[in-house]
């Protein structure tokens, strides 16, 4: 096993002790690391990541987690071609920061 698939098995396993403790903040910041490594091979993958990642960050009321992972899944959707959906996940990140007077920040 090279030394990625390694971490990525660590990932996995630390997103599974965050969930059994109930430490949600630290899942959802799992899963956004584990997200952005699949996204180099498979970005469908990770958009299911960052969906479980978005659904965290909305249930703890991070709104800089969710305008994060909001980027995230946006910029993985463009890679597939999906500008639409792509566009939809920009504008909502861009509200939010707006909404929490970031300006025009990028999340990245």
């Amino acid at each position: 096993m090279g030394r990625s698939e390694d971490a990525l098995k660590h990932l996995d396993a630390c997103i599974a002790a965050f969930r059994q403790r109930g430490d949600f903040r630290s899942e959802a910041m799992a899963l956004r690391t584990l997200a952005g490594a699949a996204g180099r091979h498979d970005p469908d993958t990770a958009i299911a990541l960052l969906g479980d990642c978005l659904r965290l960050f909305r249930q703890l009321e991070d709104p800089v987690g969710v305008a994060h992972t909001l980027h995230d899944i946006a910029a993985q959707h463009r890679a597939l071609g999906r500008n639409d959906q792509a566009s939809r996940h920009d504008r909502s990140c861009r509200a939010m920061c707006r909404d929490l007077g970031l300006g025009q920040w990028d999340p990245r």
